[in-house]
């Protein structure tokens, strides 16, 4: 009579979405039975900063295949158009493309709403145990394990790491040096209720993006259609930027964001008006490509920005790393 094999024990470096869908993934295609996950998080709980970000057609796929796409599609805004181009002074469309297809071509949806989703589901199915206050500081390679040392003085092992624990990776640090780099682009952030402005909005779409000089302002509905997610892009060579830490958290005025976009179509303007007097100001950063993004013999792998970081345009941070556990034709 045949012995039963060990399962896989699988660690999981970053409770985001990028590492919350490779646990789901994995648990999807594997089962339970041949792998063991857990989700180590340096945060307290689970959660993600109030913003948007739109899932094209690949991670809905991947969303598909995980059983997640008819709650996904709930929460999100539906549109007709993925965007409507325009002249940042006039205002004028210069470009309109259409969501075609039988089925979606993106869907925008509420980060935290998002996350909660998974986080939900990893629960339910019990695809993996969740670790909260969990810091990894350093790994090393013993034998045939992976060894996880966390910030309050525990240690772990895995046969498997992946590393989703963002653009300050520790994990990556371990394989490759350099810094983050300055990305030479601000972002300012903030949700307004869709009720807010539905009497005044002057378009047949709530997709607008007003393209100009060094500038671009981005509108799209999420959560039910509810919300209108704003983003507004401002290209800076830093010089005048009074703090330059990366964070999600940090916050900034939206007087600044008034004068940046003082030049623009009368709506953008009006729409600033209805963020919070300090929204959300993401101070970019980028990482140079690294020519290898598996190590200690396929043992640790890295993933989203820990991987290959990317400035958020059309959402490719996010995309990129729900689509990481999925080879799609």
């Amino acid at each position: 009579m045949s012995t039963p094999s060990k399962s896989l024990r699988i660690a999981i470096v970053g409770g985001g979405l990028g590492g919350l869908m490779a646990a789901l993934c994995v648990h999807s295609f594997c089962g339970s039975t041949a792998v063991k996950i857990d989700v180590y998080e340096q945060a307290s709980e689970y959660k993600e900063i109030g913003a948007g970000v739109s899932l094209g057609r690949n991670t809905l796929r991947v969303i598909k295949q995980i059983g997640l796409y008819e709650q996904t599609y709930a929460m999100a805004g539906k549109t007709d158009s993925w965007l409507s181009a325009r002249r940042y002074d006039t205002g004028e469309e210069t470009v309109r493309i259409r969501a075609d297809g039988d089925e979606p071509s993106h869907l925008p949806v509420h980060r935290a709403e998002f996350l909660a989703l998974l986080v939900q589901t990893i629960k339910e199915r019990a695809a993996a145990t969740l670790h909260p206050n969990k810091k990894c500081l350093t790994i090393e390679e013993i034998d045939d394990a992976i060894v996880l040392n966390f910030a309050d003085g525990t240690v772990t092992t895995a046969g498997l790491v992946v590393a989703a624990d963002g653009i300050h990776s520790r994990i990556r640090q371990h394989y490759h040096n350099g810094d983050a780099q300055f990305g030479e682009m601000v972002v300012y952030r903030g949700l307004v209720p869709t009720d807010d402005i539905k009497d005044w909005w002057p378009l047949d779409t709530y997709t607008p993006i007003w393209i100009g000089p060094g500038r671009y302002f981005i509108v799209y509905p999420v959560s039910d259609g509810s919300l209108l997610n704003l983003g507004a892009f401002v290209a800076t060579d830093g010089k005048s930027l009074k703090n330059k830490t990366e964070s999600w958290t940090l916050r900034g005025d939206r007087s600044d964001l008034e004068k940046d976009y003082a030049d623009f179509d009368p709506t953008v303007n009006r729409l600033i008006q209805h963020l919070d007097e300090n929204p959300l100001k993401w101070i970019l950063y980028d990482r140079p490509l690294c020519n290898k993004w598996v190590f200690s013999n396929g043992k640790v792998a890295l993933l989203g920005d820990a991987a290959h970081a990317m400035v958020p345009h059309q959402g490719t941070c996010c995309k990129a790393a729900c689509a990481s556990f999925t080879d799609t034709p």
